[in-house]
């Protein structure tokens, strides 16, 4: 009987080292598990502008990283606008984005890099409207804000994104 017992707990401790060899091993593999980070914004109350000059949009702002790649993906209700509208959106310096849009009266394809003037989407005239942005961007060397920028057509009008519009960014 004593030497059942002995060699029940030689197989035990064999298994043990076993599985102690097994799992140190397993230990020193490194293991890269990369979140993707999802940044949005949801306008929650409505803002008016005045005149044809651009103005940053107080809540559709996203901070993005550098070197990194984002889809953004965003939803704009436009209101009270006689001629048409402006809206654009503004990158950091050397960021490369691309950004498709489809409105109620009309559709369009654009690209811009931040070096030049801020991308220009114009609304129609007389309507609220949906706007659906759709596109990627490339940051570059340096960390900074995907700002919605937007401004009447014409001085003495006004132009209103409405609460609910929204910009995301989902990190590729």
């Amino acid at each position: 009987m004593k030497k059942h017992l002995l060699s029940n707990r030689m197989v035990l401790i064999s298994v043990m080292g076993i599985l102690g060899i097994a799992v140190s091993i397993f230990a020193t593999i490194p293991i890269h598990v990369r979140a993707n980070i999802v940044e949005n914004v949801r306008k929650t109350t409505d803002q008016t502008v005045i005149g044809n000059t651009f103005t940053d949009d107080n809540e559709l702002v996203l901070p993005l990283r550098k070197n990194r790649s984002y889809i953004i993906d965003g939803g704009l209700f436009v209101s009270g606008v006689a001629s048409g509208c402006q809206i654009a959106l503004d990158t950091p310096q050397g960021s490369v984005i691309k950004i498709g849009f489809v409105d109620v009266n009309q559709g369009g394809y654009q690209i811009v890099t931040s070096d030049s003037q801020p991308q220009i989407i114009n609304c129609p005239e007389n309507a609220s409207s949906y706007t659906h942005l759709s596109g990627t961007i490339e940051m570059g060397a340096i960390d900074g804000n995907l700002q919605l920028q937007l401004a009447p057509l014409e001085v003495g009008e006004e132009q209103t994104i409405e609460e609910g519009s929204f910009i995301r960014a989902d990190e590729l």
